[in-house]
C-alpha cells in the first residue's frame, strides 16, 4: 500500500480489502439491474423475489447434486416434463402421460397442483406443509418446505428414471 500525496496533504493508504468490497457492491448493483431487465425476472419473481442473491445457494447447501438439480430445473421451468421436452423437440407431445389427463399439458403447475394421478401424494404434502402454504414459492424457496417437496417428487416417481432417489436423508 502506498501513501498518496494530494495537494500536499497525506491521505490514508488504500486498502485492498476496501477496494474489493466496493467492487463487489458495485457488481451486485449491476447484477440486480441486469436481472430486473431480464425476461426471466418475471418468471422467477413469483418463486423467489430475492433473486439475484446468495439465498438459493444457502438454501441448497444441504442438498445433494440430484436434489439441487431437480429443484433448479423445476424453478426455472426446464425440468424433464413433457411441456419442456416438447418445446426442445425431445418429445412428440406436451401432454401429461397419464390416461386420466388426456389432452392436458404436463407443466410444473399440473405436476405439482392438479394431476389426478398424484392426488394421494399431494394430499400428504399439503398435510405436511399446510393447505394455506401450498404455493410454488413455499415449495421451491423455503428451507423448511423443500425436504417435503423432494419427498413428494420422490413418491410420485416422475423423475426416478433420471435422478433416482431424490428424497432427503430423513423425512420429518
Amino acid at each position: 500500500m502506498h501513501d498518496i500525496i494530494n495537494g500536499g496533504e497525506r491521505q490514508l493508504p488504500l486498502s485492498i480489502s476496501a477496494i474489493n468490497q466496493s467492487i463487489g457492491a458495485n457488481i451486485k448493483v449491476l447484477t440486480k439491474e441486469w436481472w430486473n431487465r431480464s425476461p426471466r425476472h418475471e418468471k422467477m419473481t413469483h418463486i423467489d423475489p430475492s433473486l439475484p442473491s446468495d439465498k438459493y445457494i444457502k438454501l441448497t447447501s444441504s442438498l445433494n447434486r440430484r436434489q439441487t438439480s431437480i429443484l433448479t430445473q423445476l424453478r426455472t421451468g426446464h425440468a424433464p416434463i413433457n411441456k419442456h421436452l416438447h418445446r426442445i423437440r425431445n418429445n412428440d407431445t406436451p401432454n401429461c402421460p397419464h390416461t386420466t389427463c388426456t389432452g392436458i399439458t404436463e407443466d410444473i403447475h399440473h405436476l405439482i397442483f392438479t394431476c389426478p394421478r398424484y392426488t394421494h401424494e399431494r394430499y400428504q404434502l399439503t398435510r405436511k406443509i399446510g393447505k394455506m402454504e401450498f404455493s410454488l414459492r413455499k415449495l421451491f424457496a423455503d428451507k423448511d418446505t423443500i425436504p417435503h417437496t423432494l419427498n413428494y417428487l420422490n413418491k410420485i416417481g416422475r423423475f426416478k428414471h433420471i435422478y433416482g432417489d431424490v428424497a432427503p436423508d430423513q423425512e420429518e
